[in-house]
């Protein structure tokens, strides 16, 4: 099976308020569309908003779950990335990891309303 490198533009979201997530495919992924992408790929997200953003692993892995904690020393189960500057680009690169149909969600860690999700399949 072949590793394929994706990415999610963080983008300001269409209501006008915070932002959001979308894929970056062809055609196009609408903002708030899963990715699709399968067990070992990487993903890497893009900021292009003028806010600092982190994709944050939620509690329990639930869609609307609250934001995991961040613990004492180190980093939590499911890290995602580092801190996103505007205009820069996710560090470091997220593998991902689960089997066919396991889904991942998370948010922004300092704007816990943003999320997004990526969908393991088989491709």
């Amino acid at each position: 099976m072949a590793q394929l490198d994706w990415a999610i533009d963080i983008i300001p979201s269409p209501s006008g308020t915070g932002a959001a997530f979308r894929p970056k495919l062809v055609p196009p992924a609408h903002p708030g569309d899963p990715l699709k992408a399968q067990d070992g790929d990487i993903v890497s997200w893009g900021n292009r908003t003028t806010e600092t953003h982190q994709p944050w692993p939620t509690v329990g892995n639930a869609a609307a779950g609250k934001p995991v904690p961040p613990p004492a020393t180190g980093k939590p189960p499911g890290y995602l990335c580092d801190p996103i500057p505007p205009d820069s680009s996710s560090q470091p690169q997220f593998v991902v990891t689960g089997s066919v149909g396991a889904q991942i969600n998370y948010c922004c860690r300092f704007h816990p309303t943003e999320r997004g999700q990526i969908l393991v399949v088989a491709l």
